[in-house]
């Protein structure tokens, strides 16, 4: 079929909208109910009763109740994820709810079009853009296809996300097992043992690295393979390269200063070919040649991952200074190489999967640009079969 003959509908004709898609809950007591938070719709889930996305409720706040099927958007300046109710459930009042109150669309097709407009508008949503903005609208059975491809690659997705969690669990097993039971006994001391230097990062400069650097800035993400590299840049910068930026090599930590115990990918080994320049928000940590990098990098996830409560309001001199005094218990050598050894095959399992999980994040995207683009969505039309 043609997508260029699929008719485009207005969002607003084919739902019920905020207010009208549910109704006001009062909740006295805070912590007895789970609610829809903006946090729990960040990575476009499908949410069921007993999701561990979900959030505690607040005591004396109002609420929304949403029935099962509806679509919940952030808007204003949380407009950062959809989502879409397997089950009745309480949501944030700024997270508005659509209930489809057609035959001709369903609510699971409406959902992932309006996931694929998520990366595509940049702009804050508002309930009055919402409703102007036009679904392309197949016949059901397409619709149904349309569903079944996007459901069979979110499950290997997760599939792929619940072998990472069990590989990081084993991690964690046998660090208590080899490190934990075993340190029972051993000396203490401080991580200035086993680190040879540690170095916040620096601010880096719009335009100020030169084309081709590798840099590592902002938040850590635990999918990302490789650091970003400078398409181009301002060569007259060299000074910074040479004399101000902080670079980290191969078999350094990296350790993000502002992470809390749920932070993901928040201290890393350096495994790239080449070094890498560091924002202000990590940390270079360089440990003595005889400490294998991945037992100190889960010794320091293990035991001092809330660094942003460790490091709030230290200047960069001070910071390397706590770091270094942080109280330890010295596993023997021979149990730190055991659990490296460990440590880096769980590390190539873990990878593998990510790698995977991107590809699968490109396919995904580009199915819904070629299922959901068109000449008044994205500028062109094209022929589908």
């Amino acid at each position: 079929m043609e997508k260029g003959r699929w008719r485009e509908v207005p969002l607003g004709e084919l739902v019920a909208m905020g207010a009208n898609a549910g109704r006001r809950w009062y909740v006295d007591v805070g912590g007895e109910q789970r609610i829809v938070g903006y946090r729990s719709l960040s990575d476009d889930p499908m949410l069921a009763a007993d999701d561990p996305r979900l959030e505690d409720t607040e005591g004396n706040k109002e609420y929304m109740l949403y029935p099962k099927g509806t679509i919940l958007v952030s808007l204003g300046r949380y407009s950062r994820g959809v989502g879409m109710l397997q089950e009745a459930a309480l949501a944030e009042v700024k997270i508005c709810g659509l209930h489809v109150h057609v035959s001709d669309v369903l609510p699971e097709y409406l959902f992932h079009v309006l996931r694929w407009y998520r990366t595509k508008q940049v702009d804050r949503w508002s309930q009055q853009r919402l409703k102007s903005w036009p679904i392309p609208l197949p016949p059901l059975v397409v619709q149904r296809d349309i569903i079944e491809f996007i459901s069979k690659l979110r499950e290997i997705q997760h599939r792929r996300k619940r072998l990472i969690a069990m590989v990081l669990d084993y991690t964690k097993a046998q660090y208590e097992t080899i490190i934990v039971k075993r340190s029972t006994y051993q000396p203490r001391g401080t991580l200035s043992d086993w680190i040879a230097h540690v170095e916040v990062g620096r601010q880096i400069p719009a335009h100020s690295l030169q084309e081709g650097v590798w840099y590592w800035k902002g938040r850590p993400d635990p999918f990302r393979k490789t650091p970003r590299s400078v398409e181009a840049g301002d060569r007259d910068n060299e000074w910074f390269i040479q004399h101000s930026a902080v670079f980290a090599g191969p078999g350094d930590i990296l350790w993000y200063r502002h992470a809390t115990e749920q932070t993901e990918g928040a201290v890393l080994v350096h495994r790239w070919e080449r070094p890498v320049v560091i924002s202000n928000d990590w940390i270079k940590v360089t440990p003595f040649p005889d400490v294998p990098s991945e037992f100190l990098a889960s010794y320091i996830k293990a035991n001092y991952q809330h660094a942003g409560s460790l490091f709030q309001y230290r200047d960069r001199g001070q910071i390397a200074d706590v770091i270094l005094q942080l109280p330890t218990v010295v596993p023997s050598e021979s149990d730190q190489e055991e659990y490296a050894m460990i440590a880096r095959a769980a590390e190539r399992m873990a990878n593998s999967n990510k790698a995977a999980i991107r590809k699968l994040n490109i396919l995904d995207e580009s199915y819904m640009d070629d299922m959901f683009k068109t000449g008044t969505i994205d500028g062109r039309s094209e022929e589908v079969e």
